[in-house]
């Protein structure tokens, strides 16, 4: 009896641990995302200003500092919005190819 409260204890900690560790990551990506989005959208600011962002990575307590102009970050954003936008729009056939609409 001992064995069996104690086997369901642990399978509730370890559960909880695990949906912890997707909201932090869900949180950490919306964080991400919203710093470089703050950093591109103030464009009327110096486009060579250097500005400097902590990314988090997985598996490790420590960040990995990424520094970019202005400018870089504004041309991230585009890219990324625009590679979104591409994925969006293709069209995929049967057998396999793409159609880019």
């Amino acid at each position: 009896m001992r064995t069996k409260i104690l086997a369901s204890v642990i399978c509730i900690i370890f559960t909880g641990a695990c949906s912890t560790t997707n909201n932090q990551e869900t949180e950490v990506l919306a964080n991400k995302k919203t710093t470089i989005t703050k950093v591109a959208e103030s464009s009327e600011k110096d486009p060579n200003e250097k500005i400097c962002v902590k990314q988090p990575i997985t598996g490790s307590r420590f960040g990995k500092k990424i520094c970019q102009t202005r400018a870089q970050w504004q041309a991230i954003k585009e890219n990324a919005k625009k590679t979104s936008e591409d994925l969006v729009n293709q069209t995929t056939v049967n057998d396999g190819t793409v159609i880019n609409n």
